[in-house]
C-alpha cells in the first residue's frame, strides 16, 4: 500500500512551494529534501528578506515635484516597490513607469501605468511591499502622461515619490 506525503513551505508569508511525493508504507527512507539555497539574499532564488535599517537592504526613494514629462529614477536595473503620487490636472492622468536608463519617453518601454484622479487633495498611494510591483531590466523613469501608454504630458505637473532597488 502506498501513502502520499504533502508538504507546504510558506516564504515571506506570500510564496509558497508544495511538494508531493509517494513513499511505500514499507520504507521509512527519505525520498526528498526542499530546501532555498540562500547564500546570497535574492541572487540565486529571488527570495529577500524585507528592507530594514541596513543600508544594504532598505528601499531608496526618488521625490520628484512638478513632474509633466519623463524624468531617470535609477540608471540601472532595479524593481519598483510603491509609490506616492497626485495629481495637479485638472483631468485623469496616468503615471507611467518606463524601462530606461535615461529619462525615458511618455509612452515608450512603459512596464506599467497607474492611473492619477483628476483635481484632487487625495494621494494614489501604493506602499512598499516585500513583492515589486514591476522589473526593469534597463533602468527606472517615470512620467505623467494623459493615458496609460500614450506619448501625450499631462498639461500641470504632479507629484510623486518612487520607492524602489
Amino acid at each position: 500500500m502506498k501513502r502520499r506525503l504533502f508538504a507546504l513551505l510558506v516564504v515571506l508569508g506570500f510564496a509558497a512551494i508544495y511538494v508531493a511525493a509517494q513513499q511505500s508504507s514499507s520504507s521509512s527512507a527519505v525520498i526528498g529534501k526542499v530546501g532555498i539555497d540562500q547564500t546570497t539574499p535574492g541572487t540565486t532564488n529571488a527570495v529577500e528578506a524585507l528592507p530594514d535599517v541596513a543600508a544594504a537592504v532598505a528601499l531608496s526613494n526618488s521625490v520628484k515635484a512638478t513632474l509633466t514629462t519623463a524624468v531617470n529614477v535609477k540608471a540601472s536595473a532595479g524593481n519598483v516597490y510603491g509609490v506616492f503620487a497626485l495629481n495637479g490636472a485638472a483631468s485623469t492622468c496616468w503615471i507611467q513607469f518606463i524601462n530606461s536608463a535615461g529619462a525615458g519617453t511618455l509612452g515608450t518601454g512603459v512596464i506599467f501605468s497607474i492611473p492619477l484622479p483628476a483635481s484632487t487633495t487625495q494621494p494614489v498611494w501604493v506602499g512598499p511591499a516585500p513583492m515589486a510591483l514591476g522589473n526593469f531590466s534597463t533602468g527606472i523613469a517615470v512620467g505623467i502622461a494623459t493615458t496609460a501608454t500614450g506619448s501625450s504630458a499631462c498639461g500641470t505637473g504632479g507629484n510623486l515619490t518612487v520607492f524602489y532597488k
